[in-house]
């Protein structure tokens, strides 16, 4: 009979199958909560880019914590109202987006950017008019020349 050799190796007195990964353990601490963070240094990380309105930040923080995702926070001083996160690369960002909840991402509009490039980009995208606005802010114009003729006029 074979038997099938496995690397096995005790961590705090139980016997596991597989070696332990080498992992960074980070203490995270802001006014209301500490928490700790393991990081597996294996793994690969993407950079995410989240922005929304006004103090979003303390609650996205806050889920990902208790949901148990794999994540490292960034600075938060990239732009107002915009947070950094990195997160293990063969997570999808729909599950990054769970690990949120639904309820945050609505409440704070929150936006997500894998580049600081897209996030810059969707600060400069045009805004097409309709042609009823068009004619709206031609009318204003007549209207503020017409007005301008005739206190020149009057004086």
């Amino acid at each position: 009979m074979r038997t099938r050799q496995t690397d096995t190796v005790f961590i705090n007195g139980c016997l596991c199958t597989k070696k332990p990964k080498p992992i960074w353990l980070i203490k995270l601490t802001t006014k209301d909560f500490t928490s700790f963070i393991s990081i597996d240094l294996q793994m690969s990380w993407a950079t995410i880019y989240i922005k929304g309105k006004e103090g979003f930040e303390k609650e996205v923080l806050h889920k990902l914590e208790r949901s148990g995702f794999s994540f490292l926070p960034g600075s938060e001083e990239v732009e107002k109202n915009v947070s950094l996160y990195w997160i293990n690369d063969q997570s999808s960002l729909r599950a990054f987006k769970k690990a949120i909840t639904a309820k945050i991402i609505f409440e704070y509009r929150l936006r997500f950017f894998t580049s600081l490039e897209d996030l810059h980009r969707s600060h400069s995208v045009n805004l097409k008019l309709t042609p009823k606005e068009e004619a709206l802010i031609k009318k204003m114009s007549d209207w503020q020349i017409a007005y301008n003729r005739e206190l020149r006029n009057s004086a």
